[in-house]
């Protein structure tokens, strides 16, 4: 799994797809992670999800923050949110995008701290488990961590 993280509009889905090098990836964002969630709960004893690792398709989860969101705004728990965005950590051929919220002014409403903290909780998380983080400044990418045990090639 690869971590891409960067401020709004720095051009992290255009530099995933450039870096994938392929026709075939499934991009899954906040209008249509319900079935995603679903099915990497219910996925199969291969690992595979949907047969994507059958067909060679890249899988990309774009816009983690705004998936967390609309799972918070569901009423689902931060606990019950991370359980289920952990589960990524696990796929290797995947590419995880998120806006950086964390920085600026600490927001007045409750529910808007809470969010901050948790999209801030579950990347922790995420790029313990990443095999390569690349943090996206002006559509640059700056490599800040990679396992050198993960095998390049398949990207």
């Amino acid at each position: 799994m690869r971590l891409y993280i960067g401020g709004y509009g720095q051009g992290k889905l255009s530099y995933v797809l450039k870096e994938l090098h392929t026709e075939e990836s499934c991009i899954v964002d906040e209008e249509n992670y319900k079935d995603f969630i679903d099915e990497i709960s219910y996925k199969n004893e291969d690992s595979s999800i949907s047969g994507m690792n059958k067909s060679k398709a890249t899988l990309v989860v774009n816009h983690l923050h705004l998936i967390v969101r609309a799972m918070m705004k569901q009423g689902c728990g931060i606990d019950e949110i991370e359980t289920e965005i952990m589960k990524l950590a696990d796929i290797e051929d995947l590419a995880v995008i998120c806006d950086e919220i964390g920085n600026g002014l600490i927001p007045m409403e409750h529910f808007e701290r809470e969010y901050r903290d948790a999209v801030g909780g579950i990347l922790q998380k995420l790029a313990t488990k990443a095999a390569r983080v690349t943090r996206l400044v002006c559509g640059i990418g700056m490599v800040i961590k990679h396992d050198r045990t993960y095998d390049d090639k398949t990207w």
